[in-house]
């Protein structure tokens, strides 16, 4: 593993063990929001806040939700379905289309394509 990998891979870890932090009452220290969660140290990422609900829509954020976006039907990852779509389903329509392809070159200063048809699926979030 590079560096950047590793680097990146501590940040993630970091950010997913982040625990929910108050201020405490002398100004100076952050006291974890469950009694079960030790203190944080001045390495440990934190936060004061709960991020927005991004599957729904919500103006005051200027988030538009989840409902109609595209994603990936076999993909774990999130860009995948369960997860963008916050585990409320997807629907799959197949489309027919025309596009160039087998496009060539020809020196100098013209391409000649011939026209394709192929099928296409669109998966996006209930």
């Amino acid at each position: 593993m590079d560096a950047f990998q590793s680097t990146a891979k501590r940040l993630q870890d970091k950010y997913d063990g982040a625990p929910k932090v108050l201020g405490s009452n002398d100004g100076g220290s952050l006291i974890p929001e469950s009694a079960y969660i030790k203190p944080p140290n001045k390495l440990d990422l934190v936060y004061i806040n709960n991020s927005p609900d991004f599957c729904s829509p919500n103006k005051k954020f200027g988030t538009s939700g989840t409902i109609g976006r595209r994603c990936n039907a076999t993909s774990d990852a999130p860009d995948g379905c369960g997860i963008m779509c916050c585990n409320r389903g997807f629907d799959s329509a197949t489309y027919t289309v025309k596009e160039k392809c087998n496009c060539k070159f020809f020196w100098c200063c013209e391409v000649k394509c011939e026209m394709c048809v192929n099928q296409v699926t669109v998966t996006t979030c209930l």
